[in-house]
C-alpha cells in the first residue's frame, strides 16, 4: 500500500516509487514547501529510508530479485535522487533558511549511496547462486556459501547448504551445533516483535496484528534461557571465544524453537554426536510435545519438524546412551571384550538403516572381535570417544595393534585428541614401533606446548572435535610425557 501524504502536505503528493516517487509540483507548493520536501524524518527521506530497510531485508534473508529486493533498491534510489532534484528548484538562499535541509540532504545522498552498495552486493548474490547451482563438481561451493552466507546471513536455504557441508563432507558437529545456536541466538533478538498487544482490546484490523503472519516460530514456548548477546560478547567469563561456546540445555530446548525446520534435525543430531545428552533430550521432549499440542493446527505444523524425524532421533539418542552406559560399566568391572562390543554397537547406530550384518561387513566386526575397518562415518565427539574406548579395551587384553587401529580412527575424527595419541604413543612402544612411538609423543608435547600461550585455534580452523585439547594438559601432566618421551630416547639409544 501507498504510505499517506505526510501531515500539510499536497494531497496528491505521489509516493508510489514506481510512477513518481514524491515529486511536488510548482503548483501545489504552499507556504513551506522545501520544509516538506526536506524533512528528516517523513516525506520522500522517510519513504527512501522505508524501501532501502525493506530490500537490505530481503537481501539479508537471501530473496533477491524475484522476490522484491531489487525493485525496493532501486525504488529507494529513485526517491532519494528525485528529492534532491526537486530539492535544487528551489534557490540556494531559500535551502539556506530551511533548518533541516542540510540533515534530510545528507540523510538521502547516504540512503541512495547505501542502496547502490547493496545493489552491488544483490547483483554478486545472483552471481555467486549460479555458480554454485551449475557447479556439479563442487569445486566452488564452499567458498560461494561462505560469500553469500556474509551476504544473505539470514537465508535458510544457504543455512540449511553450509549445515550439510559441514556435517556431510568435513563432520564438523560442533560447528554445526555451534552456528546453529549462534543462528537461534539473533532470531531470539525479535522475540515478540510479530506479536500484537495481547493485554489490549483492539480487534485484528486495529492493533495491526497482521505482523503475526511474518511470524518464522508461531506459537513458540517462551524463551526461558537462551539471550541474543549470549554471542556477541567478545568473551566470556572464561575466557572463550564465541565460535568456542555451546548454550544450556534449557538455551539448546529455546534454540531447536528457532531454527527453521529443515536445520533442526541436523542440529538435534549434532546434540546427540556431541555427548550433549541432557541438552539433546530437553529438545527432542520439547519438541514432541509441542507437536502433540498442534498437531491438528496446519497453520503452525507447516513450520515445524515432521514428527517422525523427532521420534526416529529420540530412538537413536536413547540407544546412544544406554550402549555406552552399558559399555562403561562392562569395562569398569573388567569385561573388556564385552565392552568392546558394546561400543562397537554404539559406533554402528548412525548407519542405520543398514543391517547390523552390512554394517559388519563394512566396519568389521561388531561385537568386539576385532578392530573396526575404518573411522564411524559420522563423526563427532561420540564417535571418537567410542574408538577411542574400543583402543582401551584391546589394549587392556593384550591386543596393541588393535588398539593402534582404533587410536587411529579417533584421531581421523579429531587429530587433535591428546588421550588418543598418547594411548597409540605407548600402545607403539609394546609393539616394538619406536619411531612411530617417538613421533606421537613429539606430536603430543608440541601441540602441549603450543596451547600455553595459544589456547583456542583461530575461528574457522582447528579440528573438528573441542574436548580433550592440548589447552587441557595442565604443566604437571606435560612434565611427566616429556619424562616419557626421553626415557624413550634412552632406551633406543642403549640398544
Amino acid at each position: 500500500p501507498l504510505l499517506p501524504p505526510p501531515p500539510g502536505g499536497p494531497a496528491d503528493a505521489h509516493f508510489d516509487a514506481r510512477v513518481d516517487p514524491y515529486r511536488l509540483r510548482p503548483s501545489d507548493r504552499r507556504a513551506d514547501p522545501l520544509l516538506l520536501l526536506l524533512h528528516p524524518e517523513r516525506g520522500p527521506t522517510l519513504r527512501a529510508r522505508i524501501l532501502h530497510l525493506l530490500g537490505l531485508s530481503l537481501l539479508r534473508r537471501g530473496l533477491a530479485s524475484e522476490h522484491g529486493a531489487r525493485d525496493a533498491l532501486e525504488s529507494c534510489v529513485d526517491v532519494a535522487e528525485k528529492a534532491l532534484d526537486d530539492a535544487e528548484e528551489f534557490a540556494a538562499a531559500e535551502r539556506r533558511a530551511c533548518p533541516s535541509h542540510g540533515e534530510a540532504e545528507a540523510l538521502l545522498t547516504d540512503i541512495a549511496a547505501n542502496a547502490k552498495w547493496e545493489m552491488g552486493r544483490l547483483e554478486r548474490l545472483e552471481a555467486l547462486t549460479t555458480r554454485w547451482e551449475h557447479d556439479a563438481r563442487g569445486r566452488y561451493g564452499v567458498r560461494d556459501l561462505e560469500e553469500a552466507l556474509e551476504i544473505a546471513p539470514r537465508s535458510a536455504s544457504f543455512m540449511e547448504e553450509y549445515v550439510r557441508y559441514l556435517a556431510g563432507g568435513k563432520k564438523r558437529w560442533f560447528e554445526v551445533a555451534n552456528r546453529c545456536e549462534r543462528w537461534a541466538a539473533e532470531n531470539a533478538a525479535v522475540e515478540g516483535v510479530f506479536a500484537r498487544d495481547r493485554g489490549g482490546t483492539a480487534t485484528r484490523e486495529e492493533d495491526g496484528a497482521f505482523l503475526t503472519e511474518g511470524d518464522p516460530f508461531p506459537g513458540v514456548p517462551p524463551l526461558e534461557d537462551l539471550t541474543e548477546d549470549f554471542f556477541r560478547k567478545k568473551d566470556d567469563a572464561n575466557g572463550v571465544p564465541f565460535y568456542l561456546r555451546t548454550l544450556s540445555d534449557v538455551g539448546a530446548k529455546d534454540a531447536a524453537f528457532r531454527l527453521p525446520k529443515q536445520i533442526v534435525p541436523y542440529y538435534l543430531r549434532a546434540l546427540r554426536l556431541e555427548e550433549r545428552y541432557g541438552a539433546a533430550i530437553r529438545a527432542l521432549n520439547a519438541l514432541l510435545e509441542f507437536d502433540a499440542h498442534f498437531e491438528k493446527e496446519q497453520e503452525y505444523m507447516k513450520y515445524f519438524v515432521d514428527r517422525t524425524l523427532l521420534l526416529r532421533e529420540k530412538d537413536k539418542l536413547e540407544r546412544t546412551i544406554k550402549f555406552k552406559e552399558e559399555g562403561d560399566g562392562l569395562f569398569r568391572d573388567g569385561y573388556f571384550e564385552r565392552a568392546a562390543g558394546m561400543y562397537g554397537e554404539c559406533l554402528v547406530i548412525d548407519q542405520e538403516p543398514e543391517s547390523a550384518a552390512t554394517a559388519a561387513t563394512r566396519f568389521g566386526d561388531v561385537h568386539g572381535t576385532q578392530p573396526f575397518a575404518k573411522p564411524a562415518e559420522a563423526g563427532g565427539r561420540l564417535h571418537a570417544v567410542l574408538h577411542s574406548n574400543r583402543a582401551a579395551c584391546f589394549s587392556s587384553l593384550g591386543r596393541y595393534d588393535d588398539a593402534i587401529a582404533e587410536c587411529t580412527h579417533a584421531l581421523d575424527i579429531h587429530n587433535m585428541y591428546m588421550k588418543a595419541m598418547l594411548r597409540r604413543a605407548r600402545c607403539y612402544l609394546k609393539v616394538g614401533e619406536e619411531e612411530k612411538a617417538k613421533a606421537d609423543f613429539r606430536k603430543w608435547i608440541t601441540f602441549a606446548n603450543g596451547a600455553m600461550s595459544l589456547p583456542f585455534p583461530p575461528v574457522g580452523q582447528g579440528p573438528a572435535c573441542f574436548f580433550d585439547m592440548p589447552a587441557n594438559v595442565s604443566r604437571e601432566e606435560l612434565g611427566k610425557v616429556k619424562k616419557e618421551m626421553e626415557d624413550v630416547g634412552a632406551i633406543s639409544r642403549s640398544a
